[in-house]
């Protein structure tokens, strides 16, 4: 599993993740 924060969207690792099964989610930060 990946986590990215919403400052860090890496178009190319989210596709990479994608493609390789892994799974992504997106934690926002903001309030």
């Amino acid at each position: 599993m990946a986590l990215l924060f919403e400052t860090e969207l890496w178009p190319n690792l989210i596709a990479g993740c994608s493609r390789a099964g892994v799974p992504v989610a997106v934690v926002s930060l903001m309030e």
